[in-house]
């Protein structure tokens, strides 16, 4: 069931998510960042099913504006208005939403704070504020670009995570040889508070610059997941999303990885 549920959720949002990428270099970043925005929404087929809606983003560094790029102060609103009217609305069988999960990727430290001030501005006293995991990715604090997963604490009960950097040394900040950038994987084991069922939800962003990196880091994100699996699925695997900006085509090396 794990595999299952796993392999045809990545197979879905590899297929869509790298044919977004592939368009960002074709656009030149003409769009301000809906290219990179893929949505799955899921019920989870065990005892005590819920709906969940996956939600990822490469929203695209605070780089300096260009001829091509909108600054961050102009792209930043418009994410986080698109981000949370789609996490808030609800399905045509649900009178509620589904519980989302939200996983981004390029994210820097300030653009992290204005996207959870942005989330937060419309839940203050509603109870469902948003929280998050995950660091910079060149310190494990604030440096560097974080890979957070974003969910709403008074929904989704955090039972457990861990952060893996995507290299030989994955418990410090570090690279894979060859690697453009440190990369790491963040994993989460969490409960629906209304219903009890648990779920392993992970976020990562695979290096762009070595075909190596992108294999041997999507291994490392599989065994992390299935380490976390082996602590807390001991009574059955649990349901299991990834999501993330893979750089990869389908049929490419990490992809095969992946889905093979």
């Amino acid at each position: 069931p794990l595999r299952t549920y796993l392999l045809a959720f990545v197979r879905i949002q590899l297929v869509l998510l790298l044919s977004l990428i592939f368009l960002r270099a074709r656009m030149h970043w003409q769009t301000i960042f809906k290219t990179f925005l893929f949505i799955a929404t899921a019920t989870m087929d065990n005892a005590a099913a819920f709906s969940l809606r996956v939600i990822t983003s490469n929203i695209r560094y605070a780089a300096p504006a260009s001829t091509y790029e909108k600054p961050w102060s102009v792209r930043g609103p418009l994410l986080i208005e698109t981000i949370s009217a789609t996490a808030n609305t609800t399905t045509t069988t649900t009178t509620t939403s589904p519980i989302p999960i939200i996983g981004m990727q390029e994210v820097l430290h300030k653009q992290l704070l204005d996207i959870l001030a942005g989330l937060n501005s419309g839940e203050s006293g509603s109870g469902e504020e948003w929280a998050y995991l995950g660091t910079g990715r060149d310190d494990g604090a604030e440096a560097g670009e974080y890979c957070p997963l974003f969910y709403q604490p008074a929904r989704l009960k955090l039972v457990d995570s861990t952060q893996k950097w995507l290299s030989p040394t994955p418990d410090v900040p570090s690279y894979w040889p060859g690697a453009g950038s440190r990369r790491y994987v963040i994993v989460a084991v969490f409960e629906d508070n209304a219903t009890g069922t648990r779920f392993i939800a992970a976020n990562t962003h695979l290096d762009n610059a070595s075909s190596q990196a992108r294999s041997e880091g999507v291994k490392i994100v599989l065994k992390t997941i299935r380490d976390v699996q082996g602590v807390y699925g001991s009574g059955g695997e649990l349901p299991v999303t990834l999501s993330g900006d893979f750089n990869s085509q389908p049929g490419g090396a990490a992809y095969s990885v992946l889905v093979g």
